[in-house]
Parts: C-alpha cells; sequence; structure tokens
C-alpha cells in the first residue's frame, strides 16, 4: 500500500543536474475515493504529487519534492525505481507522467463533474501548428468551464479506450476532440479509427450535455453520434475544416454568434446545470 510517510523516497528521475530522488513533503487531504480526485487535489495545490493506492481501497495524494534545483519534474520526463503503492506522478505543469493527462481544477464552486478535451495530434507539424495554436485559443474556454465549477482534463495522447472510459464515466458533462477526421469518425493518437458504433449509449454518462468535435467531416455522422452519446448537443463539421476556422470558433471574439464555443458552454454547462453537484 502506498501509504508515506515525510522525506520517504518514492523514486528518481534524471533531471538536467543528474538523478535526483523524488521524496514525500507531506501528504494532501486524507484520502479519496478514485484517481481523479486525488489529481485534483495535487493540482489545487499547485505542486508535483503523486498519487498513491490507500489501504480500504482509498487513493491518497502526495506533494513531493523532485530533488533538483535546475530543472522541474514534468510531462516527458521518465522515473524509475517507482516504490511500491504509487500509480502516477504529476509534475509541476498539472500533467501526468504516464498519460500526458493535464488537470485544470475548478476554480468556482466545485459542482464533481469534468469536461475533457482530447488533443489527438501525433507527429510534430501537427503539434505545432494546431495542438499548441488551439490550446490558445482554447484558454478562455477552459478558465469559463473552471469558474462554472468544472473540473478540465485535457488528453495530450487519447486512445480509444481512453475515449471510451470517458464517456462511461458518470462525471463526464462535455468534451470537446481536437485532430483528424473523416466520414464520421476521429483518429485518436495510435491513428486507430473512433465512432459512434464504439460506444454503447446505455453506458454513456447521463450528464453529458455538451460533445463538439473540432475534426474534418464528423457531422457526417451527426445523428448516430447523437444517439449513442445519449442525447446530447452534437457540434460537428460535414466537411473538411480549416485551423483557422476552428481557431475563430474558439475565439472570444465571436461570442455573437449562437455557435461560438464560448456561448455553447454558457448554454449547455452554465445555469442550473452548473450549479447542481454531481451525485453518484
Amino acid at each position: 500500500m502506498g501509504n508515506f510517510k515525510v522525506g520517504q523516497q518514492v523514486g528518481t528521475w534524471n533531471s538536467n543536474g543528474g538523478q535526483a530522488s523524488i521524496t514525500v513533503k507531506r501528504e494532501l487531504g486524507s484520502g479519496y475515493a478514485n484517481r481523479h480526485e486525488a489529481a485534483k487535489a495535487i493540482t489545487k495545490s499547485g505542486e508535483q504529487g503523486i498519487i498513491a493506492q490507500g489501504s480500504n481501497g482509498q487513493v491518497r495524494a502526495y506533494a513531493v519534492d523532485d530533488g533538483s534545483y535546475l530543472d522541474d519534474l514534468d510531462l516527458g520526463e521518465k522515473v524509475s525505481n517507482k516504490a511500491p503503492g504509487v500509480l502516477e506522478f504529476i509534475g509541476d505543469d498539472a500533467t501526468e507522467l504516464s498519460t500526458g493527462k493535464k488537470f485544470y481544477p475548478p476554480t468556482g464552486p466545485d459542482n464533481g463533474k469534468v469536461f475533457h478535451i482530447f488533443a489527438s495530434y501525433n507527429t510534430l507539424t501537427d503539434k505545432a501548428v494546431f495542438g499548441t495554436a488551439d490550446q490558445f485559443f482554447l484558454s478562455d474556454d477552459i478558465s469559463r468551464l473552471q469558474k462554472l465549477g468544472y473540473t478540465v482534463v485535457a488528453d495530450f495522447r487519447p486512445t480509444k479506450q481512453e475515449f471510451q472510459e470517458a464517456m462511461y464515466d458518470p462525471r463526464t458533462a462535455g468534451f470537446l476532440w481536437g485532430g483528424h477526421g473523416g466520414s464520421g469518425y476521429v483518429i485518436d493518437i495510435n491513428d486507430q479509427y473512433i465512432g459512434p458504433q464504439d460506444l454503447d449509449a446505455n453506458k454513456v454518462s447521463p450528464n453529458l450535455k455538451l460533445a463538439v468535435f473540432q475534426a474534418c467531416q464528423v457531422g457526417q455522422e451527426r445523428d448516430t453520434w447523437t444517439q449513442n452519446l445519449n442525447q446530447p448537443k452534437v457540434v460537428a463539421w460535414d466537411e473538411n475544416v480549416s485551423n483557422g476556422a476552428i481557431q475563430i470558433f474558439n475565439s472570444r471574439s465571436v461570442r455573437s454568434s449562437a455557435h461560438a464555443l464560448d456561448n455553447l458552454v454558457d448554454k449547455y454547462l452554465g445555469g442550473d446545470f452548473a450549479k447542481a453537484k454531481f451525485s453518484p
């Protein structure tokens, strides 16, 4: 079990200053029901941390010292000698080292619900031309969701399985998929196709209200996506779409449009729905 003491070593990594030991600084809280809540506690603290398996099925969160004054533990770093019970390392950039997921905790009253951003850009060109720019234009939307009480989880290496797991999580209230698509499907980080037929509507989150696909031609299967996602508002393009058009769609400068992302968030994820706390 991962019940660690202050100063205990939980792993090592190769920093710019050489090999460094990762040690426990303090526990954050007193145990959580799942990894999601533990990750949220770490990102709220603003520190690097670990998620560990506790006793009685609980998950624990700890702030850690990465042991280096010249570098910071963050996405892309490799950790070795992981202590038994450690489930995940979270860097100072609030990103899980093994999954690439970045957590944005709520800044308003926490409603317990989640908005997912799936950024499926698997080449350096895609990441530079599309991913980085898209993240910039989404920054105000992320802030808006945080103020409404949502935790935003950005997945920079989304797989088909991770997408399905997110759709079947009852905390999921909305999502945005950015990447490549065609003829009604999207493509994950492993070049696997994902279509509406890959989802069971009976398992999809009853709280899912908004689904935005920012990929080419996904709208060709809009009705089937709507049915298999359990009837949320589905926004998708029927034809090819330029990245410039997507950035305009995400920009705060087009709030006058009923279809701008800001207004879709307010319409489908704001108001009483945002105020209502998630109850398992």
